[in-house]
């Protein structure tokens, strides 16, 4: 397993392009709760467990605008 330790005080922003797992999405929309800034995902996979996911961050707060075209 890959290990990414960050260590002091300085500040992280940035972008990652990262593959499209569909098992990644669901992690990915967690993560982003961290986040005090808009967070924009593609090609999110239309699939039950994302949904599932979407509904459990609005419940806690999320705004989520989701184009499924």
């Amino acid at each position: 397993m890959e290990i990414l330790k960050i260590k002091g005080g300085a500040r992280l922003n940035g972008t990652v392009k990262a593959a499209g797992a569909k098992n990644a999405m669901t992690k990915l929309l967690v993560a982003s709760l961290l986040s005090d800034k808009k967070c924009t995902f593609y090609n999110v996979p239309n699939i039950g467990d994302v949904e599932v996911t979407v509904s459990l961050c609005q419940e806690i707060g999320m705004k989520v605008n989701w184009d499924r075209e």
